[in-house]
């Protein structure tokens, strides 16, 4: 069962990270500003399989109106892909935003200019998630 890091006082964008990725994700959301804060939650979703239906049914209750999911594997195929078929079986389609690793050839490179290089690194996560909250800001 997945499990909730970091509650919004004001939901906007769920946040559900899988693996170590999450350790950075809290600290993009710790460099944001309050009042953006204030409107992202953290989740660990623990396990890729099976999906926790009722976690990503309880943020589309909670009334979040974006997802990014965050996790070290290849994007295609991965978590966020599981919560858009989860999103799609029950007939809530929220917009759901995907980082993990591209599929395509990555340079060559430390593992921190590697996820700095796809966005994966605090600063990108940060960028990527302050981009979802100016969507329903």
């Amino acid at each position: 069962k997945g499990y909730c890091l970091k509650r919004a006082e004001e939901p906007k964008v769920a946040v559900l990270s899988l693996g170590p990725r999450g350790n950075v994700v809290m600290k993009a959301i710790e460099q944001m500003g309050e009042e953006k804060k204030r409107c992202v939650a953290l989740y660990n979703m623990v396990f890729l399989k099976p999906i926790d239906t009722g976690l990503i049914d309880q943020i589309v209750k909670d009334g979040f109106r974006r997802i990014v999911t965050v996790e070290e594997g290849v994007r295609s195929g991965g978590l966020g892909s599981a919560v858009l078929d989860c999103l799609a079986d029950s007939d809530n389609l929220l917009p759901v935003c995907r980082v993990g690793i591209p599929d395509r050839f990555v340079s060559h490179g430390t593992q921190e200019e590697l996820y700095a290089l796809i966005g994966m690194d605090a600063d990108g996560l940060r960028t990527t998630i302050e981009g979802e909250l100016s969507k329903v800001s």
